[in-house]
């Protein structure tokens, strides 16, 4: 994305672009969060899964692989 938005924006030449429209804007930040995955949240529900004593073996396995 950033060397798409290099090629487009280099100066060269006036912009053809416009700014997103909130609607747009909004769709676009949904997406993005839904496709992201963040390593700190993650991380927290792991250990929250950890200290709940009920998991399989290999539940668990997978888990620490995760780790």
């Amino acid at each position: 994305m950033f060397k798409w938005s290099m090629d487009y924006q280099d100066g060269t030449k006036p912009s053809q672009f416009k700014e997103m429209s909130k609607e747009d804007r909004k769709w676009l930040e949904e997406a993005l969060k839904q496709y992201t995955f963040n390593d700190a949240d993650r991380l927290q529900q792991i250990c929250k899964d950890l200290a709940d004593k009920t998991h399989s073996v290999e539940k668990l396995v997978s888990m620490l692989t995760e780790l």
